[in-house]
C-alpha cells in the first residue's frame, strides 16, 4: 500500500479497483502485551459497508461494538 504525505493510503482490490484508507484509517493496538499497528475502528465498519453483510460480517461488527461499549 501507498499512503502520501497525509495518511491517505490506497491499495489495489482483487477486482481491478482498489481500497482508500483515509488518515484516521490506521491506528496502535496491542497483540500480546505489544504495540501493533493496525487498522481504526472505524475503518473496519466502513470497510463493513457498501453491501449486504453475511453472518460473520454481523459478528465481526458486534465484536467491534462490544470492544468500545
Amino acid at each position: 500500500m501507498h499512503a502520501d504525505d497525509t495518511g491517505h493510503g490506497r491499495r489495489a482490490g482483487l477486482d481491478g479497483g482498489y481500497f482508500d484508507y483515509p488518515g484516521d484509517a490506521f491506528g496502535d493496538g496491542m497483540l500480546g502485551g505489544v504495540r501493533v499497528a493496525c487498522l481504526s475502528r472505524d475503518q473496519q465498519i466502513r470497510f463493513h459497508s457498501g453491501y449486504e453483510p453475511r453472518a460473520i460480517d454481523l459478528h465481526d461488527l458486534e465484536l467491534l461494538r462490544e470492544m468500545w461499549s
